[in-house]
C-alpha cells in the first residue's frame, strides 16, 4: 500500500510537468515507466506499474487538454530487471519512443 501511495504523487507530478510543456502535435502523451517487471523484484515493479496506470486513468478521466486540444495519456512500461546496464538500455528505448516523462 505504501508503494502505491508514493506512485500517485510521482505520476501526477510528471503529468503536471507535461501539461506545462509547449504544444505537442500528437494527441497522445506517452509517459514512460522503468522498473523491475520480471525477476525477484517483479512484485515491486508491478505495483509501480499498476499505480502509474491508475494515476493515468484518473488523469484521462478528467478529459485533459494541452493548449486547448484534448490529450490522452498512455503508459509505456519497460522492464529494467533491477540491473543498471539494462536500465540504461531501457532509458534509451523510452527516449526513442518519445516519452514526455518517466516515472519509476
Amino acid at each position: 500500500m505504501q508503494q502505491s501511495i508514493r506512485i500517485k504523487p510521482l505520476a501526477l507530478a510528471a503529468m503536471t510537468m507535461i501539461l506545462s510543456l509547449p504544444a505537442l502535435a500528437a494527441d497522445t502523451v506517452l509517459i514512460g515507466l522503468a522498473g523491475p517487471l520480471t525477476g525477484p523484484s517483479a512484485r515491486i515493479g508491478k505495483d509501480l506499474e499498476n499505480g502509474a496506470q491508475l494515476a493515468i486513468a484518473d488523469a484521462n478521466a478528467q478529459k485533459p487538454t494541452l493548449n486547448g486540444k484534448p490529450v490522452t495519456f498512455k503508459l509505456v512500461s519497460e522492464d529494467d530487471q533491477s540491473d543498471p546496464r539494462t536500465a540504461v538500455a531501457v532509458a534509451q528505448r523510452l527516449v526513442d519512443e518519445g516519452v514526455a516523462g518517466v516515472v519509476g
